[in-house]
C-alpha cells in the first residue's frame, strides 16, 4: 500500500486519468469519475476509505483508517481539521478536535 500512495503522489497534475484510476484502485470505493485528491496524500488501508460523488480533497489530505469515521454527504471540513468521530451531513465542521460549526441548507438544485 504505501508504494502505491507514492506511485500516486509521484503522479504529475496534468496526469488526470491515471489519478483517477490509482484512486480507484486504491480505495474501497469510488462514487463517480468526479473524485478529486491532490498530492500528497496519505493513508493507512485505503481499502477502508469509501468516498461518494464528485469528492475533492486539498493537498496534505491524511486518513488514518484503521476505524471507520463516517463524514456525511454535502460536508465541508475545514483545513487541518482532526475528525475523530462522525460528523453529519449538511454541515460545516472544523477544529481538533472537529466539531460542527454551521449547518448548511442544500436545495434541490445544489445536490
Amino acid at each position: 500500500m504505501k508504494d502505491a500512495i507514492h506511485r500516486y503522489n509521484a503522479l504529475l497534475p496534468s496526469q488526470r486519468s491515471e489519478r483517477l484510476q490509482m484512486l480507484k484502485a486504491l480505495l474501497g470505493h469510488v462514487g463517480d469519475d468526479e473524485v478529486f485528491i491532490n498530492q500528497p496524500f496519505y493513508c493507512d488501508y485505503g481499502k477502508h476509505i469509501s468516498v461518494g460523488r464528485r469528492f475533492f480533497a486539498n493537498f496534505n489530505l491524511t486518513i488514518l483508517d484503521e476505524a471507520r469515521v463516517t463524514i456525511g454527504d454535502g460536508v465541508t471540513i475545514g483545513a487541518g481539521s482532526v475528525v475523530v468521530s462522525d460528523i453529519p451531513a449538511g454541515t460545516v465542521a472544523v477544529g481538533n478536535a472537529c466539531r460542527v460549526v454551521k449547518t448548511i441548507v442544500q436545495n434541490e438544485k445544489t445536490r
